[in-house]
């Protein structure tokens, strides 16, 4: 596929960016009865999307705030053989005393019925995605998600060669739906992390466990956290 994308700079805190997606898809079954023949079709969508971003740091923020909302129009022009749209938002604020942070964050994400097919479905499952599951082991149309993280700050400052070094965990709640009937915040998965990271020149160095209803799982990463 290709995407093209234009847009307007606010400053250094926001952007405001849209265009235009394209994309030749070809289905396969990877878990369960093989669904037969399924044929190569096209998608066409556009899209608009705001993106506000303060934070002071990438990886273990400890002020500012992150905003993004986006909307996703599958379109049948263009050769397009979907017709259906995707709302999307997502919010993270850190709350810090001294070397304690607290970074809350939410995501809801919603897909309209259109024709009744559909592509990228929200995923969940991974490293802060509800921890102790599989990265995307839970799919559906509609998504929301919670979480509260805390992080301490173990090492000080360093003059020279500054290495943090983090002790954290988190707590979550979550799941995905299939029918937008069913999306209620009781069904909400409940799920927890523990973690000690190291932010390197590299990106974070993360060792973490995760546990959820009767599902956990050990994380070793490197790269951002979100």
């Amino acid at each position: 596929g290709a995407v093209a994308d234009g847009g307007f700079l606010f400053g250094n805190v926001a952007e405001l960016r849209f265009g235009l997606g394209f994309a030749a898809v070809d289905l396969d079954t990877l878990i369960g009865p093989p669904l037969g023949s399924i044929p190569q079709f096209q998608d066409v969508d556009w899209h608009i999307s705001l993106t506000a971003d303060t934070l002071d740091n990438v990886t273990f923020p400890t002020t500012g705030l992150f905003l993004r909302a986006s909307v996703i129009d599958h379109v049948k022009i263009l050769g397009g053989d979907l017709d259906y749209t995707v709302l999307a938002a997502e919010v993270w604020k850190p709350v810090t005393f001294g070397r304690n942070t607290f970074l809350l964050s939410a995501e809801a994400g919603f897909t309209g019925d259109g024709d009744g097919r559909s592509l990228g479905d929200f995923r969940l499952g991974g490293f802060l995605n509800l921890s102790g599951l599989d990265p995307d082991q839970l799919l559906g149309r509609h998504k929301l998600l919670g979480r509260a993280i805390f992080y301490h700050r173990i090492s000080k400052p360093a003059p020279i060669i500054n290495v943090p070094l983090y002790l954290g965990g988190s707590l979550e709640v979550g799941n995905t739906w299939d029918a937008l009937d069913d999306v209620s915040l009781g069904a909400l998965r409940p799920a927890a992390s523990a973690f000690i990271a190291v932010d390197t020149p590299l990106g974070p160095f993360i060792f973490a466990g995760g546990l959820t209803r009767g599902n956990g799982a050990l994380y070793l990463n490197l790269g951002r956290i979100f």
